[in-house]
């Protein structure tokens, strides 16, 4: 009886430990999330306008680099400001188990959502 109820409770706790622990969204999802949300209007608000720099055209033709990228998000550049600690607080569902955490909550460092963002506008 003692064992059986030993048993019983393991097999509870592993079922309410899994219910609780979901993997984080893949790096597209991440980085989709940062270029549509970022500063309320995305990345595109401004990037995606005609008048402005087509930065997926410059990624893709490979005239700027992730360094370059890093560094411009990180420290801004011009009129545009500064958007690293931004994007961190931005919130995104996993679609599998539609629970909704912050970039910085899903466990990605600063440097990881930079890739993110920056594979996600190259795949473009």
């Amino acid at each position: 009886m003692k064992n059986s109820l030993i048993k019983l409770a393991c097999i509870a706790l592993v079922s309410l430990v899994s219910m609780h622990v979901s993997a984080a969204p893949d790096e597209k999802t991440i980085g989709k999330a940062i270029f549509k949300k970022a500063m309320g209007t995305g990345c595109y608000g401004c990037h995606a306008a005609t008048s402005n720099p087509q930065i997926i055209k410059l990624i893709k033709a490979g005239t700027l680099n992730k360094a370059s990228f890093s560094k411009t998000v990180k420290d801004g550049k011009g009129g545009m400001p500064a958007m690293a600690s931004t994007f961190m607080t931005i919130k995104v569902k996993d679609k599998a188990t539609k629970e909704k955490k912050t970039i910085k909550d899903w466990g990605y460092s600063e440097a990881k959502a930079m890739d993110a963002i920056y594979n996600y506008l190259k795949s473009k």
